[in-house]
C-alpha cells in the first residue's frame, strides 16, 4: 500500500483534534481520496450534496449554528468556483467554513489537460486565507509540511473574527486505491491567544469621555452572541444613559429599546431629528440594515464615533469614525455602566416618540387591505416562539424591520454581502444541525 497519501488519511483526525466533525461532500473524481478518508472515519457526519454552490450555503447554515467551522469538499475545475458566493457571504458574516478543494498538480495546469484551472489563491479577496498542500506525503518532511499547513489553515478558520479558509489538495492519479491507515494519531498544533484588554489608564480616558458627553447612543448590529452585553445595555437605557437601537438581526433583548429604526426614522419630523443627533455613537457588532438610520447619521453626525469590536478597524458605516476600540463589546460595556451622566430628556424624548410611531404604525395596519405588506404583519404576529427565523433578502428583511422582535425568537440573514442567493440552502443547513424549529421567509 502506498504511502503517498498519508496525510489525506489523517485529515478527518485532524478535524476532529480541532472540534470539527460535519462535513459537506459533492461528487467527483479528483476528490474521491478525500471522500473516502471522510465517509470512511465513523465520528465525521459526512452530508452528500451534488450542487456546490448550494453544499456551501448549506454549510454556512450549519457552521452558523454549530458555532464553530464545518468542512466543504470538492473536485476540481470550475466545479470549486461555485463555493464562491456562500464564502464571500462567510467572510463577511464571520461564519466559519473550510473549503477543501482537489486539484490537479501543478505539472500539469495550463497544458490542455480536462477539469484544471488555475485553483491557487482563488479566493483570495474573500477568506481569512489560502493553502496549498504538497502533493505527495510518502517522505516525513511532506507529511511534517502537511500537518503544519492544516492546523494553521483550521487556527486561522476559528482564531479572532471567525471566517473561511480554503486548502487546495493537488492530488495524482490513481485516485482510488485503497488509503494507507492512520496508524499513529497526527500531532496536532493548536494556537493560544491572549484576550485584548486596555490599561488602567486608557479606561480612565474612556470613562472620562462617556462621563463628559451628554446625548448617547448605542446601536448594536447584526449578532448572534450569548446575550453577555443585554444585562448591561438594559441597566445603561434604565439609567437614561444612553438610547439603544437593536434591529431584530442584532438578537438582543433590551427593555424600551428601539427595534424597528426605520419605521421610528420615518416618523420623525425635521426638527425631532435635529433633536435626536447624538454627542456620542457607539456601534457594537456587524451591520444594520436600515437605510433611514444609515441615512440620518450620515447627514446628523455625532461629535464622536466609537466602533467596539476584536479585530474590526476603521468600520466606518457612518462617515463619522474617531475611535476604534478592540475588545469584546460586553467588557466594553462592564466598564461605562453607571460611569454616564443620566439624561431623562434624550432618552425619554427618543422612547416617547417610539411609541408614538408604534400606535401609528398599528393605526395603519387596522385600516389597509389585505396585501403583501399586511401577509407579513400577520406572519410575525403568528410567529411560534423558540424558532429560528431566516429572512431572505431583499424584502423579508427589509419588512420584517417595521415590526418588534418576538420574543423567543432567533432572527438569521444572510446580510454579510446581503446577496439574494442561497437562503434557502442555508436555512436548510441551519435546520439539519438544530433543535429549533426554523422558518424561511421568502
Amino acid at each position: 500500500m502506498s504511502l503517498n497519501r498519508r496525510g489525506i488519511s489523517e485529515l478527518p483526525h485532524m478535524c476532529l483534534a480541532h472540534g470539527i466533525d460535519h462535513a459537506i461532500i459533492s461528487p467527483g473524481s479528483r476528490n474521491a481520496p478525500l471522500t473516502i478518508a471522510f465517509a470512511s472515519h465513523s465520528a465525521m457526519r459526512c452530508f452528500s450534496i451534488t450542487d456546490e454552490r448550494s453544499a456551501a450555503y448549506y454549510a454556512l447554515g450549519m457552521a452558523q449554528q454549530l458555532k464553530r467551522p464545518v468542512v466543504l469538499i470538492c473536485t476540481s475545475g470550475t466545479a470549486m468556483i461555485n463555493y464562491a458566493p456562500a464564502l464571500a457571504e462567510a467572510f463577511y458574516l464571520r461564519v466559519p467554513l473550510m473549503a477543501i478543494s482537489a486539484d490537479r498538480p501543478a505539472e500539469w495546469i495550463d497544458q490542455n489537460d480536462g477539469q484544471t484551472i488555475r485553483q491557487r489563491n482563488l479566493y483570495q479577496n474573500f477568506v481569512k486565507g489560502s493553502f496549498e498542500c504538497p502533493v505527495e506525503t510518502a517522505k516525513q518532511e511532506d507529511l511534517w509540511y502537511f500537518r503544519r499547513t492544516i492546523s494553521e489553515a483550521f487556527t486561522l478558520c476559528q482564531e479572532g473574527k471567525p471566517g473561511p479558509v480554503h486548502i487546495n489538495v493537488p492530488l495524482r492519479e490513481p485516485l482510488y486505491e485503497a488509503l494507507p491507515e492512520a496508524t499513529q494519531l497526527p500531532m496536532v498544533v493548536k494556537a493560544t491567544r491572549v484576550k485584548p484588554t486596555l490599561s488602567s489608564q486608557q479606561w480612565q480616558e474612556l470613562r472620562k469621555k462617556w462621563h463628559s458627553l451628554q446625548k448617547k447612543l448605542i446601536i448594536a448590529g447584526m449578532e448572534d452572541d450569548d446575550g453577555e452585553a443585554d444585562r448591561y445595555l438594559n441597566q445603561i437605557l434604565a439609567n437614561n444613559e444612553a438610547l439603544v437601537v437593536a434591529e431584530n438581526l442584532a438578537n438582543k433583548s433590551i427593555h424600551n429599546s428601539i427595534e424597528s429604526p426605520d419605521r421610528f426614522m420615518a416618523y420623525l419630523t425635521d426638527g425631532q431629528k435635529i433633536a435626536l443627533q447624538p454627542d456620542l455613537l457607539v456601534t457594537l457588532g456587524g451591520p444594520i440594515v436600515s437605510k433611514r438610520l444609515k441615512k440620518y447619521l450620515r447627514k446628523y453626525k455625532p461629535k464622536e464615533h466609537w466602533h467596539i469590536g476584536e479585530h474590526e478597524p476603521f468600520i466606518d458605516t457612518f462617515q463619522s469614525l474617531t475611535r476604534t476600540i478592540g475588545i469584546k463589546a460586553v467588557d466594553f460595556l462592564a466598564q461605562m455602566t453607571n460611569q454616564g451622566v443620566p439624561d431623562d430628556t434624550y432618552v425619554g424624548i427618543a422612547t416617547q416618540l417610539y411609541r408614538q410611531s408604534s400606535v401609528s404604525h398599528q393605526e395603519f395596519f387596522n385600516d389597509i387591505p389585505f396585501c403583501d405588506l399586511a401577509a407579513y404583519e400577520m406572519i410575525f404576529r403568528h410567529l411560534p416562539k423558540n424558532c429560528n427565523l431566516h429572512l431572505a433578502n431583499s424584502t423579508p428583511v427589509r419588512y420584517s424591520q417595521l415590526f418588534e422582535n418576538q420574543q423567543g425568537v432567533r432572527y438569521f440573514s444572510n446580510r454579510g454581502t446581503s446577496g439574494i442567493d442561497g437562503c434557502v440552502s442555508t436555512a436548510a443547513g441551519a435546520a439539519m444541525v438544530s433543535d429549533r424549529l426554523n422558518i424561511a421567509l421568502v
